[in-house]
């Protein structure tokens, strides 16, 4: 959703624990000051992915911390971080997203 611009959907569509920490516009307007500037994803590919319990500032429970080397239009190289939560529906949502 992210990749193409969906930023409201993909924001509802994350945890609720991410929902309650920053609000659908803010998450808007730090897409587009951010992520919308790097332009197309060119490629995706996995770095690591990290299963933890605990993660700084966010309650304890099943995460998984993924991350990518990425390349955009606008910026060749980048990592991007992407944190998901086990739901207690038992489906996975993500709880952040990072890039550098």
């Amino acid at each position: 959703m992210i990749d193409r611009g969906q930023y409201s959907a993909a924001w509802a569509a994350a945890s609720k624990f991410f929902r309650h920490s920053v609000s659908d516009a803010k998450w808007i307007r730090l897409m587009d000051a951010f992520r919308k500037p790097l332009g197309n994803l060119l490629g995706r590919k996995l770095k690591s992915a990290t299963q933890v319990a605990t993660l700084p500032g966010a309650p304890d429970g099943q995460y998984v911390v993924m991350q990518f080397n990425s390349s955009f239009a606008n910026k060749k190289t980048a990592i991007e971080t992407v944190t998901f939560v086990l739901a207690k529906d038992g489906s996975w949502k993500a709880s952040g997203y990072f890039i550098k």
